[in-house]
């Protein structure tokens, strides 16, 4: 079987990155697989499958973060990548077309191409609540998510989720009349979430290093207090990222070693790193940047505790964790909150030590501490990653691909 999978995203989103190159990889064993992306700086990974250029993104970044389109700007750029992403699917002739986000420009591709194929099959794969984990900046813009929320619901003859929230919402959408399955987003075999290797430059190159630190005892790399956030630095995507400073304040008034190291990237870098020299922290984080899969083992190697901050909002409930995923392959404790697919994403017996009060630096920090002072057993560890198996995308894949026939 040919298949397209439209993406609204470069090779180095992260949806992309974490979900749909992975699946695709699985895919690409069965059938014939084209994803389609956003032009990017970087190369295209060498995978098995083919990889499309259509269209770029619709945002510029700089030092800051994103700077994000508006207006006619915005929608000239969409309307280009529409274009193009429907002139790659004329020329593929899919036999099932897989939309990735219930984006406008993802959706409005795939039914324009409707219209001239009637015989090709959709399926709409979702793994965010996009009204609340994009930074909507109007009135309008709100309304074409709306609408494409509605019309890829009904254009796809099935609906696959990524958590239990999503399922009920376009249960809802669908008024029951679709197929609907819920496939979390997995983690690799080798434990982590990346079937492939984008080189993704970061700063630094070492694993890991402060601002201004050149010897690595000086980060306690050596000490058993290590804490890791891992994934964007962007607020309004849901990561309550602001929260770490006072959680590493809380950790630190009774273990004044405690480490932090963050790796990724994202919007609010500057406005973290301020907090954290607010309250004389600098010394006590480094800074990772922008990591590649292959970097990822070495990163929970020098990991005590993974930490996962969320809140009670539609943003979490809806979004997959890829913290908590990583965490339960490598057999590390990860504390977090009992929000969204993490439920699932855990041993029922590790809830209590795991799950801290949503949004509360104090619960947070408390839970941090426990395992710092009593860290898993090595059955622990083991029950882990077992129950992690369930979900590598070897076996996540198996069910995706009943679902495309």
């Amino acid at each position: 079987m040919r298949l397209a999978i439209i993406t609204p995203q470069s090779v180095i989103g992260s949806t992309n990155v974490g979900r749909i190159f992975p699946l695709a990889a699985e895919l690409a064993k069965q059938h014939t697989v084209h994803v389609l992306v956003h032009k990017s700086t970087q190369p295209k990974p060498e995978v098995n499958f083919t990889v499309h250029l259509a269209g770029r993104d619709p945002f510029t970044k700089t030092d800051s973060g994103k700077k994000r389109l508006a207006g006619v700007t915005l929608v000239a750029r969409l309307k280009v990548n529409i274009i193009l992403t429907v002139w790659l699917l004329l020329r593929l002739n899919p036999d099932l077309i897989i939309i990735s986000k219930s984006l406008p420009e993802s959706v409005a591709a795939a039914w324009l191409y409707s219209l001239v194929n009637r015989h090709v099959k959709f399926i709409l794969d979702v793994d965010d609540f996009e009204l609340t984990a994009n930074n909507l900046t109007s009135l309008t813009q709100r309304a074409a998510v709306h609408w494409a929320e509605r019309a890829g619901a009904k254009l796809a003859d099935k609906i696959i989720t990524a958590t239990p929230f999503l399922s009920d919402h376009f249960e809802q959408l669908a008024n029951d009349r679709k197929e609907i399955a819920m496939i979390p987003t997995g983690v690799a075999d080798s434990g982590t979430t990346a079937g492939i290797r984008p080189e993704i430059p970061h700063t630094p190159k070492s694993l890991p290093r402060s601002e201004g630190i050149q010897n690595p005892q000086q980060l306690n790399l050596q000490t058993g207090h290590r804490i890791l956030y891992l994934g964007s630095v962007s607020i309004a995507s849901g990561h309550r990222i602001d929260l770490l400073p006072d959680i590493l304040t809380a950790v630190r008034n009774s273990i004044p070693d405690a480490h932090l190291c963050i790796a990724g990237s994202g919007d609010d870098v500057k406005k973290i790193k301020a907090a954290f020299a607010a309250r004389n922290l600098a010394a006590a984080v480094s800074w990772h940047g922008r990591f590649v899969s292959s970097e990822v083992p070495e990163l929970l190697r020098l990991t005590n505790v993974v930490v996962d901050p969320v809140d009670m909002s539609i943003t979490n409930r809806a979004k997959s964790s890829y913290r908590a995923a990583l965490a339960t392959a490598a057999g590390l404790p990860v504390v977090t909150s009992d929000i969204g697919i993490r439920p699932f994403l855990l041993p029922d017996e590790l809830h209590r030590r795991c799950f801290a009060d949503p949004a509360d630096a104090t619960s947070y920090a408390e839970k941090i501490i426990n395992f710092l002072h009593q860290p898993l057993t090595a059955d622990e560890q083991t029950r882990l990653r077992q129950h992690a198996r369930t979900y590598t995308w070897s076996r996540l894949a198996r069910t995706y691909g009943k679902l495309l026939i």
